[in-house]
């Protein structure tokens, strides 16, 4: 939910008093994200695929 609203360009503490955190801490979270953002968008597009041709 925190990635959804800094992508609205939700500000830290409006953010912070929406899901119960401090301002801090959803500005750690989102630089967590911002320096994850390559490496967890190739995993994200890439696990449809990968679950295709899973033996279900």
């Amino acid at each position: 939910m925190i990635r959804c609203l800094a992508f609205d360009g939700q500000l830290n503490q409006t953010i912070a008093e929406l899901v119960g955190l401090s301002r801090h801490q959803v500005g750690l979270w989102r630089r967590r994200w911002s320096n994850a953002w390559e490496a967890s968008t190739l995993l994200e597009c890439r696990e449809p695929l990968r679950l295709a041709f899973a033996n279900v």
